[in-house]
C-alpha cells in the first residue's frame, strides 16, 4: 500500500465534511475553503494575506528542518521560490530571520546577496 500527500482540494474537502459535522456555518465553511483553495495562487486580497502568511511562517518554522533534509541547491531554490511569492513589499522581512543553524545562516546570507546584486 503506498501513501500519497493529499491534494490541497482533497484535504479541504475532508475538512469541509468535518466541520459540517461540528455544526459550523456554511458560509464560514466556504469562506475558509476559499482563502485556503486560492492562497497558493492568490488573486483576492485575503487570499493573498494568507499566502504571505504562509510564506513568511516556512521560513519561520520549516526551513530549519527542509535545510536537514534537502540539499543545499534545493534549499536555495525554495528560498526563491518562496522570495518571489512573496509580496515585494514584504521581502525585507526575510533578512530579519535568525537560525540556530550557522550552516542556514551562511547560506541564505549568499542568497540574499545574489538577490540583492541582481536588482531584485
Amino acid at each position: 500500500m503506498s501513501l500519497r500527500e493529499p491534494t490541497p482540494l482533497t484535504a479541504l474537502g475532508s475538512l469541509q465534511k468535518l466541520w459540517k459535522g461540528a455544526k459550523i456555518e456554511k458560509a464560514v465553511i466556504e469562506d475558509v475553503f476559499n482563502l485556503v483553495s486560492q492562497h497558493e495562487t492568490g488573486g483576492v486580497d485575503r487570499s493573498n494575506l494568507l499566502g504571505n502568511a504562509d510564506t513568511i511562517s516556512f521560513f519561520d518554522v520549516n526551513l530549519p528542518l527542509y535545510f536537514t533534509r534537502n540539499t543545499r541547491e534545493e534549499v536555495v531554490r525554495r528560498y526563491l521560490w518562496g522570495y518571489q511569492r512573496l509580496a515585494p513589499n514584504l521581502r525585507h522581512f526575510l533578512n530579519r530571520f535568525n537560525y540556530e543553524n550557522k550552516e542556514i545562516e551562511a547560506l541564505l546570507k549568499e542568497v540574499i546577496a545574489q538577490i540583492a546584486q541582481e536588482g531584485g
